[in-house]
């Protein structure tokens, strides 16, 4: 047995890499109505039992992004802007990588920056080094409204 969950409303997430092998693989997956959490589920909800939400395998590299965040800050003339990303790595091997955050406003870069991880973030457990914050000028941005939609792209590559 790889997993169990008994919320039928949450995402569940199991790691497969460990029992998967080259070639063809069976995946059985037991769906049992009744647990101690199914009663607590019922309120105006009809008692239905089985998978009613998508079932995806996802393969992830052994280095990978595995989450980000983007803030904007306009100064207050809306003459200049810096977008601050910040990127958390996972996996193996990640100090070894580099990460190319770019830009982009209709098809041609704006800006772009690089950086290794290793954040300048220390706490109670020390350096961060699988996170790296990059702080990325924006000069006369492109500002949106309604009427006038303003659209960029960021691209954030390993």
């Amino acid at each position: 047995m790889v997993g169990y969950s008994q919320d039928s409303r949450l995402p569940a997430e199991f790691d497969l890499s460990g029992v998967l092998r080259a070639g063809q693989n069976r995946l059985a997956v037991m769906v049992l109505r009744w647990c101690d959490g199914s009663y607590l589920e019922d309120q105006d909800m009809w008692r239905m039992s089985g998978i009613f939400r998508d079932v995806s395998l996802l393969h992830k590299p052994e280095t990978y992004i595995a989450d980000y965040q983007v803030v904007t800050d306009l100064n207050a003339e809306l003459d200049r802007a810096v977008l601050k990303v910040d990127v958390a790595l996972a996996g193996a091997h990640f100090t070894e990588c580099e990460v190319a955050i770019t830009l982009w406003r209709n098809g041609e870069r704006c800006a772009s920056a690089t950086r290794q991880p290793g954040s300048a973030i220390v706490d109670e457990r020390g350096n961060w080094a699988e996170r790296l914050t990059v702080a990325i000028p924006v000069a006369s941005p492109a500002l949106w409204s309604a009427e006038t939609p303003a659209l960029y792209r960021l691209t954030i590559a390993l």
